[in-house]
């Protein structure tokens, strides 16, 4: 593992995104924050969390009450949706 890096599974990655979508009832975005905060050891994943910082930087201000940008929420639920697909 790289140093300052940490370990996530993809089903991890998933969670974090559903996290941010308010899909699982937890009230806060930790499990996001966390994802965001930390480089990935995994190369795949940290490609995800990498497109993840570029899209949010890049989008327009999300509206009221809402933590991403539309483009954003939109790269999260499909990144979400693929990350869910079966291997």
């Amino acid at each position: 593992m790289k140093r300052g890096s940490k370990h996530m599974t993809r089903q991890q990655v998933a969670a974090a995104l559903a996290n941010v979508l308010d899909l699982d009832d937890t009230g806060t975005h930790d499990a996001f924050d966390l994802f965001l905060g930390t480089p990935i050891d995994d190369p795949y994943l940290e490609s995800i969390r990498m497109e993840c910082l570029e899209v949010i930087r890049n989008d327009s201000k999300p509206a009221k009450g809402k933590d991403l940008g539309p483009g954003a929420e939109r790269w999260a639920r499909d990144k979400l949706g693929e990350l869910q697909e079966p291997r």
